[in-house]
């Protein structure tokens, strides 16, 4: 996280996917995931971390938006 507070987006994206890799269904990790990726451009990545998050929460509309938006 402090990397992402400090504006070095690509250095947190690296650190959240290996967070990820511990924890895959970790939905702060995933959301996390889903805003660097946003940040650097990943659409890919953002997708699948979004996709995630509606399957662990299908009622999150916030998600739901920004994934609908991605279409």
């Amino acid at each position: 996280r402090i990397y992402a507070q400090l504006g070095d987006n690509a250095k947190a994206f690296q650190y959240f996917l290996q967070a990820l890799e511990l924890e895959s269904y970790n939905p702060e990790y995933l959301r996390a995931v889903a805003d660097c990726a946003e940040q650097v451009g990943d659409r890919d990545r953002l997708y699948k971390s979004l996709k995630k998050l509606l399957e662990i929460d299908p009622y999150n509309a916030e998600v739901k938006g920004r994934f609908s938006a991605l279409k």
